[in-house]
């Protein structure tokens, strides 16, 4: 009989999670163990995909980010019931609960995973600085992660390391579209941290002497009306499209001709591996994830900010290597891609991580 590990989640809006959740609940038959799945708060996996493939408890916890001890307790007699090899945290919120209650009831390895760097209030920090003690392994969703997480808890630095997440794609990629328009995409939330403004005033400008050009811009958020109004105002009607959110943007990612990320942050970059994965090149923050992997002007470029003149510069760079050599850069990405972000890399390493109770290296 497989012994079993208990992932707690708070929330499938940051980082990709969900997407990572529904790929690990999907081949969890390639794992050496039975994964089962806690929602605390109750509501953040009932939509999601995982719940199809695994089995799923939901813990009521009140108001996002706070923090109850009665949810602890919740989970100290879950814990006790299941009686995991590990507990696995993902995010602050799950973690200062699942924390104490996996050392009250006996589980000998806790990962508190971060997948980002988030912002919470001085209480939760002050109490996640007293909790992290409790954790046999802090995890990062990329090197920048743990980069962060080393400068930020340095009493904690031999317990930190770093997985990078797995990407695939829900479908083929789809028939490129006329080679006769050039065309950038972005998949991001319209929050100010994803910083599209910057990328639309960019485009306004690049399209000025480029005018068989076209943005995409997928994915919505509390910008989106601001948004609208930027792309009315610079005129920019016919050449900049906002699909909203999409279930499924390959067939939108694979008609592109290069994918900017113009994040002011970005802990991994599931979107930009994704494009990478269509076989397109892509022009990403040095602070993303996925930086890690790219090489200017092989299989992309890496900007070193994201102000409006560097992306209009590399917009301009871009342009100059279509079609052909964007092409070939394209299909770099697509095989780097393929090499580093696997289910199956990701899974292997978990399982070693489980198996071993910390992590054997500090970096995979």
């Amino acid at each position: 009989m497989q012994e079993t590990i208990v992932h707690v989640i708070s929330s499938t809006q940051l980082g990709g999670l969900e997407r990572r959740l529904e790929m690990l609940s999907e081949n969890s038959g390639k794992s050496s163990y039975t994964h089962v799945f806690i929602s605390v708060g109750g509501v953040a996996l009932k939509k999601s995909s995982a719940c199809r493939h695994s089995s799923v408890f939901f813990v009521s916890s009140g108001r996002p980010y706070t923090y109850r001890l009665m949810t602890v307790l919740r989970l100290f007699l879950l814990f006790r019931k299941i009686s995991p090899l590990a507990v696995h945290a993902h995010g602050v919120h799950a973690m200062i609960h699942s924390m104490p209650a996996a050392l009250l009831s006996g589980v000998d390895t806790r990962i508190a995973e971060f997948i980002g760097m988030e912002k919470t209030s001085k209480k939760i920090r002050f109490l996640l600085r007293m909790i992290l003690f409790l954790s046999t392994t802090m995890l990062g969703i990329s090197r920048s992660v743990a980069d962060y997480l080393r400068a930020e808890f340095p009493i904690h630095e031999k317990k930190i390391g770093y997985i990078y997440n797995p990407v695939y794609l829900r479908s083929m990629p789809g028939e490129p579209l006329s080679s006769d328009v050039f065309r950038i995409c972005v998949i991001a939330r319209l929050e100010p941290v994803k910083n599209v403004g910057a990328l639309i005033e960019a485009f306004a400008r690049f399209s000025l002497s480029v005018k068989s050009s076209e943005l995409w811009i997928i994915g919505s958020g509390s910008l989106e009306s601001k948004i609208r109004e930027m792309v009315i105002k610079r005129g920019l009607e016919k050449n900049v499209t906002l699909f909203g959110s999409l279930r499924n943007p390959t067939s939108r990612l694979s008609q592109s001709s290069v994918y900017v990320q113009p994040s002011l942050t970005e802990a991994f970059g599931i979107a930009i591996a994704e494009a990478m994965l269509c076989g397109i090149p892509v022009v990403v923050p040095a602070n993303a994830g996925v930086a890690d992997f790219i090489q200017d002007g092989i299989n992309g470029w890496v900007v070193p900010d994201v102000s409006v003149e560097t992306l209009t510069h590399h917009l301009h760079q871009a342009h100059a290597c279509w079609p052909d050599r964007l092409q070939s850069m394209g299909r770099r990405a697509k095989t780097q891609a393929q090499l580093s972000f696997s289910i199956e890399s990701y899974i292997r390493k978990l399982d070693d991580l489980y198996t071993h109770g910390a992590l054997r290296t500090v970096d995979f």
